[in-house]
């Protein structure tokens, strides 16, 4: 995240409270922009007011100058244009990101390895490593809500309590499409796309979740029936999954019905998504992946992913 600092914000706040804050900002693997008036004023802060350990902190801090890269794809919060209270700063600042999937439990390995397995993707493994840092510093954590009918209910009350309104530049939601083909959305989930972008299932378009331009919460939803859809037939029959129901050709696979294979005793239980993770390659990832054109770029799904998590970091 970078976060802006204006002249007007810094005189707002006292030489203690603006040394405290931007040292959290600091600790926290913020970037910091600023005029160069607000910078002084900063510098000045920290040398009157700082602690030891806020010197210390400051003059190593090289997060002044973000890249255009980082500029480009991460989220910049303008202080005095929120309207921040201190608490809420808490939440914005120090309180971690949260990823909240639907069965988070078992999904979560899947989500925290995936920036490490893009590490070396050529065209965006600077914010890549910027998330696995973050997760790392356990800065970025799982949400347990349960289910995705919760996913409303466990928002509110983040944004109501510890969050204090910031929750929806901390949290990354993502769910699974539960449908037979790509061109239709789950009417099940009205309520939550309601929620997430003020449309009902019926009217939303690929535009309204592929894409970097998302106003209000940053969300997904899996462009294949379920995250499950992505794991090659290969790692199941590591797992000594029995695979031969499983249809071989596309788009047939895409939208095959894990759940109900599941329950039809394959040798599949969602717990096995724990450690597919640790055997899943880039390569295993992009197989039969979709991609969109945004910003001049073909962008695969899970790179798509990815950018979204740094929007939230």
């Amino acid at each position: 995240m970078i976060i802006s600092i204006n002249k007007k914000y810094a005189d707002s706040h006292s030489n203690s409270i603006l040394s405290d804050q931007c040292s959290a900002i600091i600790r926290s693997h913020h970037f910091i922009v600023c005029d160069s008036d607000t910078y002084k004023k900063i510098v000045d802060a920290v040398e009157k007011n700082g602690s030891t350990t806020q010197k210390e902190l400051f003059k190593a801090y090289r997060g002044f100058q973000p890249t255009e890269e980082q500029v480009k794809y991460l989220t910049t919060i303008d202080l005095d244009k929120l309207n921040i209270t201190d608490n809420s700063f808490h939440g914005l600042i120090e309180l971690p990101t949260e990823v909240l999937a639907e069965n988070g439990m078992n999904e979560w390995n899947t989500y925290k390895t995936l920036s490490e397995t893009y590490k070396h993707d050529r065209t965006y493994k600077n914010i890549f490593s910027l998330i696995t840092k973050a997760i790392n510093h356990n800065e970025v954590v799982s949400g347990h809500a349960g289910g995705w009918s919760s996913f409303v209910n466990y928002i509110n009350h983040k944004n109501a309590n510890e969050y204090i309104g910031m929750y929806k530049y901390k949290v990354f939601v993502i769910f699974d499409r539960d449908t037979n083909d790509n061109e239709s959305f789950d009417g099940n989930k009205n309520g939550l796309f309601s929620f997430l972008c003020g449309k009902k299932a019926n009217q939303i378009t690929d535009g309204d979740i592929y894409t970097l331009s998302q106003t209000g919460y940053i969300w997904h939803c899996w462009y294949k029936r379920a995250i499950e859809n992505y794991i090659p037939n290969h790692i199941y029959e590591d797992q000594r999954v029995d695979v031969s129901s499983i249809p071989s050709t596309y788009p047939e696979r895409d939208y095959f019905n894990f759940t109900r294979f599941e329950k039809e005793h394959h040798g599949y239980n969602k717990d096995m998504m724990k450690d597919f993770s640790a055997k899943m390659s880039k390569s295993d990832y992009e197989e039969h992946i979709k991609t969109f054109f945004i910003d001049g770029k073909d962008v695969s799904e899970m790179q798509l992913l990815l950018l979204k998590i740094a929007k939230v970091i």
